[in-house]
């Protein structure tokens, strides 16, 4: 996250901002995880094309979505949300707290050497889509037209 400040120093953003949405993210875990067991999605399935599939078709949508409305809720309208470059710090920020969460989670339910493995594939995992979402939604925030579907497009990953 500290990497995306120093390159976003050009215009300040608003800690409080920025810590309101760490918070939503963190707090947010609690409707993914209810919506997750209920669509049963868990990575943990007999075959690996059926935990691949519950991963990237069910899972990450899921959590992504709710990140997004951390920033969403925590940051989108207000003022100190002033450059698209926010969009990644702002996105960062969501991943950070979300995952932030659900590392303790895991470490709790499988002990320490759980947050080994999630160092290294989790939480750069959630930084990377959410920087991807981020972007959309800094550019989607300052566009003349199209908002929603400039958000959409980043949150699904698809190009211009």
């Amino acid at each position: 996250m500290l990497y995306f400040f120093i390159i976003n120093r050009s215009e300040e953003t608003s800690s409080e901002s920025v810590f309101r949405v760490l918070v939503w993210a963190a707090l947010f875990t609690i409707p993914t995880a209810i919506v997750e067991h209920l669509l049963a999605a868990t990575v943990y399935k007999e075959t690996f094309q059926e935990s691949m599939f519950s991963s990237f078709l069910m899972i990450a949508p899921v959590e992504e979505f709710f990140k997004l409305l951390a920033v969403w809720v925590g940051a989108y309208r207000r003022s100190d949300f002033r450059s698209p470059m926010d969009g990644l710090t702002f996105g960062v920020t969501a991943a950070l707290g979300f995952v932030a969460v659900e590392n303790a989670l895991y470490i709790l339910r499988n002990g320490p050497a759980t947050v080994w493995l999630r160092l290294f594939y989790a939480t750069p995992g959630h930084i990377l889509f959410s920087v991807l979402w981020g972007y959309s939604l800094g550019m989607a925030r300052f566009a003349p037209s199209g908002e929603f579907f400039i958000v959409l497009r980043g949150f699904l990953q698809i190009g211009r």
